[in-house]
């Protein structure tokens, strides 16, 4: 990893970070690439183990995502906040984002895989305060406009959320 590539994926991540924090959701989208895939696997913690659930070892066992999304299926959702009608953000709900621990390495084809953690507080109706935190693997691609993002794979520390989800992380 270099100092200019963790940079500039710390750069782009800001961005992106500020976009949803102004609710600026179009243009948010338009950081998403055609093929994006974007989950949020629900999270389980292994009884009698020090690891959490691994959905890619041999005890992987069908299970449920809290977000398992496409370019397409984000456009609804947007769409959805558009008609303000989406009761669960109405009014919008207050958020900060903060990213950090950003690392990047270069792979084929003009992508970068950028990890990073986050903290997102989210304080409804100016009282209801609620704060999510852990960890995300983006695939980005390099773009002429510069980076879009392919892929984003959110893991919560949390395995227990205090809401449901109705914001972007």
């Amino acid at each position: 990893m270099t100092a200019s590539l963790r940079e500039e994926v710390e750069l782009f991540l800001i961005h992106e970070a500020e976009l949803l924090d102004t609710l600026q959701f179009h243009d948010w989208y338009a950081l998403l690439a055609d093929d994006l895939h974007y989950v949020i696997p629900a999270a389980e913690s292994v009884q009698g183990t020090n690891r959490r659930f691994d959905e890619t070892g041999r005890d992987a066992a069908p299970r449920f995502h809290l977000m398992d999304e496409t370019k397409a299926t984000m456009w609804l959702r947007i769409r959805q906040l558009d008609t303000g009608m989406r009761h669960v953000e109405v009014p919008a709900s207050s958020t900060d984002r903060l990213i950090t621990n950003v690392t990047a390495r270069e792979l084929l084809d003009r992508a970068v895989e950028a990890k990073s953690k986050f903290l997102v507080v989210q304080i409804r109706h100016g009282v209801h305060e609620s704060m999510f935190t852990g960890r995300r693997t983006d695939r980005l691609r390099r773009t002429e406009d510069g980076f879009q993002l392919v892929s984003r794979r959110v893991e919560f520390t949390q395995t227990v959320l205090s809401r449901a989800l109705s914001i972007f992380f």
